[in-house]
């Protein structure tokens, strides 16, 4: 391909080397036995003619300690996108075989044009090849003792010929391929010959609509080389397209608390007013989108447990195709692909991976989203008779709110999945000796029972323990050590990341303590007893102490479960160890409080001035962990209460919601996203409101609360203070002022037009303003502008309650002050629809042309927004009106940005839990905010807009990954990567990552997840 240039944004440009593989796809995996020992001696080995096997011939096992010169040796088949030929590449050895010595350049295994998918035969001598050749669509056999041509030099006759194209079987198909599997027959079918079936399947074309085929791979047989006729066919099957009218949501993957048998109940926050019936738990039924005219088009297909899996382009579903019967194929309910965060859009998945049967003998069924989004959906396929038909759900997606309730998903689209399972079997006694016989699969088991009084092993899951030395690997169970099943996914920008699916090590990622006096979060549930000394369940050890006090038994990680099915694998521990590997969320530095980018005091006596934020109370015990910690700079402020000190308390449940963000919490803040919005005045009632009306932007998705909304909030906050605070603390004068300033109001954000414009000129009603006729432009404009100012001397007078809010419009009021005195946004009382308002609402339409830009900013409240996170809020429509309103969805609950203050004099006797509705709860951490005081005769007074409070939070979830692209380990030695697909090599151990865009393929060493050597080009 000659030297090219790849180019990614913002990083250094690299010339490609060159490179003989070109736009790989895809790759099918060969072992050959290519070395005898040489009769003359034995240590020698000889090349003899490829002989092909099955692939667990060439397990490292089975291997020379030198991979080189192991008699069975494994081989990768890439298709490529520009040549027709297979790329042969020696993966024992990292070289690509040129199989044609005399001709220039590293010559591939021809095939046919356009190749869609290949797969290898179960005993190793073939591999099966589509092709999409217009008019020539077609199956190609390859002969697998031929794939190395004459590359190995013998030269004792018969000698190795350069393979030809004619020397292939191949046969045609009526239809375009989309790939090709083999299919090892079920036990039962031994009526019929051979071990293995070949499926096909087709796309739809203007020939006939997208099938499934069965081909017996002996029937080819009776086809010559090199002639091309049609296939003969086995079975055949018309893809179908049955839906169902409605879909409701799936039942949830399992949560990682297998001891939980009686189901956990989460410690939520209230549910807002309009929620009469409280947290909705269950989704209603929702209706497919009609799809019509449309021919199901295949994207990705798996095999498992005789069903063939095909993911549909054209429709929501996954045809499930049984193959019991090659001859009698049958089409079973398919399943269907469906979004609980979008109902009413059309979904579909591309590629599909199956995983290994799990500890628990589960089997899942992984599908790639194919959208922009590229998320993962995850199907339970143990049972397929009895199985859900619809995509498993998070257990609690309200504790990550910002991930996708019924997928896993990532910072870029998915592209390609495999399945692993790897482990790190047991191969010595206790006593260091070796054992007759490897042990595998084994859970780490902390239980003390894992050892009897003496001290002998019970239960070699206890060899895993952490504190266990005498395995040949780090036994400190850290992240990138792998045993169990897990998901390598690769992604569009070149990121490979881990999912757990089934970690063996997962009962030792935990805190020390497992008991109700210890217990952290409501996941975090008390783990039984023992029921007696023979009982060694892994999830029975409440006390996790190492063995005769002499080791640790688990990680000492504060969250729990850290390890959960479907989840993103974590880069670090969990845990207060920062030396070794150890990371959780922390302060950079207590937060600060600001006014226009200057510093204030903090007073925390009880005539305080300021208003702090503060620390809620803990519903839960603090880490065990953060025992002795106390002096660790910014760590533990966020989990244990500093004296004097502000601070947040985080979120102990969900270690992969936390993130780095830089937060500011405001006073009277403005809701993002209004930027550029602009809106056009209008009334309905002679201005006694006014309306404005936007277009092309929902302002419900933007957060806006209504004076409805804000005064439910007020009258809750009312009652909790009443019910915890006595009057003689808290006056029910002052009790009254508790959220009387709440509700959101449009400033206007436009600036008056200047005096000498035409504009003015102009005559309208809107200039008489009852009793008041503002006749000459020079009249108009000093009235506008003492009126509204410039927008950055934001007079209150350009700020106009919400009374309601609607997904297009919203109806404002007006603001007075006490007679007598400035009106300021602390003194200001609300009005609704009155004729007061028509001399305001008529000026204000006539100085800004009946059509203006607006903030909203929330009146009466703090707003917290992140750098990264946003504003996190739960409001939506509701009716036919499209009012704004709080969601009622659970998975709503921690969607949460505002908090109004508790009086300081209330403080000394009231700390709100994370819950109570004058606590701030979000995702990450928890906090309330204390008012300040004017002086001692008053009760509390409210903070100046624009106050700002400012913290940084760190340590936040960083998932394991690898990054294609990057060569020789340095970040800035990087070119723009394009995965196409990722394959498990079984025999080593090992994941074969194809980069269409680096023209090669990169090995991951699955012992601790890193890649192997260079790339192979």
């Amino acid at each position: 391909m000659g030297v090219g240039l790849i180019a990614a944004c913002g990083d250094r440009q690299l010339p490609l080397q060159h490179s003989s593989i070109e736009l790989p796809q895809d790759a099918a995996f060969v072992c050959l036995k290519v070395f005898k020992p040489d009769p003359t001696s034995p240590d020698r080995m000889l090349p003899q003619l490829p002989e092909p096997v099955p692939l667990p011939h060439c397990s490292v096992s089975n291997a020379a300690a030198n991979l080189a010169y192991s008699p069975y040796q494994l081989f990768a088949l890439v298709m490529q996108g520009s040549r027709n030929g297979l790329a042969v590449v020696n993966l024992s050895t990292g070289v690509i075989v040129d199989v044609n010595q005399a001709s220039p350049g590293v010559q591939a295994v021809p095939i046919g044009n356009q190749p869609t998918g290949i797969a290898t035969s179960p005993d190793g001598r073939s591999t099966l090849v589509t092709t999409a050749e217009p008019g020539r669509y077609a199956l190609w056999v390859v002969d697998n003792a031929r794939i190395l041509g004459d590359s190995q030099g013998i030269r004792q006759d018969p000698r190795p010929a350069p393979p030809l194209l004619t020397e292939w079987m191949v046969c045609g198909l009526p239809q375009p391929p989309m790939t090709v599997l083999s299919v090892p027959r079920a036990p039962s079918s031994s009526s019929f010959s051979g071990t293995y079936d070949i499926a096909v399947i087709l796309q739809s074309n203007e020939r006939g609509q997208a099938k499934a085929l069965m081909i017996d791979p002996d029937s080819l047989k009776q086809i010559p080389l090199g002639q091309y006729l049609p296939c003969p066919l086995e079975g055949a099957i018309e893809l179908a397209a049955d839906l169902p009218e409605n879909w409701t949501a799936g039942p949830s993957w399992p949560d990682g608390i297998p001891y939980a048998s009686g189901g956990i109940t989460l410690d939520l926050p209230q549910p807002p007013s309009v929620c009469s019936a409280g947290w909705e738990w269950q989704t209603p039924p929702n209706p497919f989108p009609k799809i019509g005219g449309a021919s199901p088009q295949p994207r990705g297909a798996a095999f498992a447990d005789r069903i063939l899996y095909i993911s549909d382009g054209s429709f929501p579903l996954i045809h499930r195709i049984d193959l019991s019967n090659p001859k009698r194929l049958v089409e079973l309910q398919p399943l269907i692909v469906t979004s609980m965060s979008s109902p009413d859009r059309q979904v579909s998945v591309g590629p599909l991976a199956v995983s290994p049967i799990t500890s628990d003998y589960r089997r899942y069924l992984y599908g790639i989203e194919s959208d922009i989004n590229g998320n993962i959906l995850v199907y339970d396929i143990t049972q397929p008779d009895r199985s859900p038909l619809v995509p498993l759900t998070n257990p609690y997606p309200v504790l990550n709110p910002l991930q996708s309730p019924d997928r896993i998903s990532f910072e870029a689209p998915a592209v390609a999945i495999s399945f692993v399972s790897h482990d790190v079997p047991v191969t010595k006694n206790w006593d260091g000796t070796g054992r007759m016989g490897a042990l595998t699969g084994l859970l780490c088991n902390p239980n003390p029972n894992a050892f009897d009084q003496q001290g002998n092993v019970v239960d070699w899951g206890a060899f895993y323990r952490p504190g266990e030395a005498l395995l040949s690997r780090d036994t400190s169970l850290l992240p990138n050590s792998l045993r169990g099943v897990f998901a390598f996914v690769a992604l569009t920008n070149g990121s490979i990341q881990i999912v757990n699916v089934d970690d063996w090590d997962a009962p030792c990622r935990r805190p020390v303590l497992l008991t109700s006096d210890a217990q952290v979060s409501s996941l975090s549930l008390p783990q039984p007893v023992p029921s007696s000394l023979e009982d060694t369940n892994p999830f029975h050890a409440p006390r996790a102490e190492g063995r005769l006090g002499a080791s640790q038994a688990v990680t000492g990680e504060i969250f729990f479960p850290i390890i959960s099915p479907h989840t993103k694998r974590s880069k670090y521990l969990f845990s207060f160890d920062l030396n070794h590997g150890g990371q959780v969320p922390y302060l950079l530095s207590p937060p600060k409080l600001f006014l226009n980018e200057i510093s204030l005091p903090i007073d925390f006596g009880e005539q305080g001035t300021n208003p702090i934020l503060l620390q809620v109370q803990s519903t839960f015990a603090y880490p065990h962990s953060v025992e002795g910690q106390e002096n660790l700079q910014g760590v533990v402020s966020g989990y244990i209460p500093v004296e004097k000190s502000p601070g947040i308390l985080f979120s102990l449940e969900d270690p992969s919601v936390h993130n780095d963000d830089d937060w500011t919490i405001v006073y009277e803040g403005q809701l993002p996203g209004f930027e550029g919005i602009r809106a056009d005045m209008s009334t309905n009632d002679d201005f006694h409101t006014l309306t404005l009306t936007t277009q092309g932007v929902s302002l419900c998705s933007l957060g806006v609360h209504d004076v409805k909304t804000s005064l439910a909030r007020a009258q809750k906050a009312r009652e909790e203070l009443a019910q915890a605070v006595p009057s003689t603390v808290l006056s029910p004068s002052a009790l009254e002022q508790v959220g009387a300033q709440m509700g959101d109001y449009v400033q206007i954000a436009d600036d008056l037009l200047p005096g000498d414009n035409s504009y003015w000129n102009q005559q309208a009603a809107c200039w008489d303003l009852g009793g008041t006729s503002l006749r000459t432009p020079a009249e108009r404009y000093h009235t506008c502008e003492v009126m509204y100012g410039a927008v950055q001397d934001q007079s209150v007078h350009r700020d106009f309650p919400i009374l309601e809010a609607y997904s297009d419009h919203l109806v404002l009021g007006t603001f007075y002050g006490p007679s007598g005195t400035l009106m300021t946004p602390a003194n200001r009382q609300r009005i609704g629809a009155r004729s007061d308002n028509v001399p305001w609402f008529k000026l204000l339409y006539c100085c800004f042309q009946g059509r203006a830009s607006f903030r909203v900013r929330t009146g009466g409240q703090w707003i917290a927004i992140g750098k990264r996170t946003g504003y996190l809020h739960h409001v939506g429509t509701s009716g036919t009106d499209q009012a704004c309103v709080d969601s009622c969805l659970v998975r709503d609950a921690l969607l949460n940005a505002r908090i109004m203050e508790v009086p300081r004099t209330a403080s000394s006797s009231f700390m709100p839990s994370r819950n109570s509705v004058l606590a701030l709860r979000n995702p990450f951490f928890s906090f309330f905010m204390m008012g300040g005081m004017l002086s001692a005769s008053s009760d509390f007074t409210a903070s100046s807009r624009d106050m700002t409070w400012k913290f940084s939070t760190r340590g936040g979830f960083s998932p394991l990954r690898l990054q294609v692209g990057v060569r020789g380990g340095i970040p800035s030695n990087r070119y723009r990567a394009s995965p196409r697909s990722i394959r498990f090599i079984e025999p080593y151990g090992r994941l074969l990552v194809i980069d269409g865009a680096g023209q090669g393929l990169q090995q991951i060493s699955l012992d601790k997840v890193d890649f192997m050597g260079p790339s192979i080009l």
